[in-house]
């Protein structure tokens, strides 16, 4: 704060109050998903609701913290840093990161996708998209190994896919 003494400006106050807010990084979960994700009343083949990032949403740090969902599919379209919260869990979710999802990471998700729900990708990057970080993630699977992807790469023709790190995530496949 400057303050500078001048006939024009009135005398100094003593009373000043300063307000500092924290700013956080939202933890999302089953109750308040709808505040940071577009709900479709849709759902896709596995039964889950296809929750689409809201357009434009700004978001301290671009870092979301995720704690526990339910059948969700998160579609993540600008860039983003999907941190699990400790003991988060993700039952019968997926996550799909579109080509504007460029330079995100996704880190420390917990994924458990029960027998019965196969076909399907448990985290998918589209054509065209760069630049991805896929660090420290759980992915477990309880049914036939041949019937699911745990991470999918999805490119054709002139939209490749580039600079993908996929490290340290643990996939475990019970048949």
């Amino acid at each position: 704060i400057f303050y500078a003494e001048s006939p024009s400006f009135p005398k100094r106050s003593s009373n000043l109050t300063v307000v500092v807010s924290k700013l956080e990084s939202p933890v999302i979960n089953d109750n308040n998903i709808a505040d940071y994700f577009d709900i479709s009343r849709n759902t896709d083949n596995w039964g889950t609701f296809i929750c689409t990032l809201k357009q434009n949403l700004k978001i301290y740090n671009d870092t979301i913290l995720i704690g526990s969902l339910n059948s969700k599919t998160l579609v993540i379209n600008q860039k983003l840093n999907v941190v699990g919260k400790e003991n988060n869990s993700l039952t019968k979710c997926k996550i799909k990161l579109s080509s504007t999802a460029s330079g995100s990471t996704i880190n420390g998700l917990n994924i458990n996708v029960p027998n019965g729900y196969h076909g399907y990708s448990i985290i998918a990057l589209e054509k065209g998209i760069s630049d991805i970080n896929l660090i420290n993630n759980h992915l477990n699977y309880s049914g036939e190994r041949d019937r699911i992807t745990a991470i999918e790469l999805i490119a054709n023709g002139d939209n490749q896919i580039s600079n993908v790190n996929i490290y340290n995530n643990t996939i475990v496949i019970n048949s």
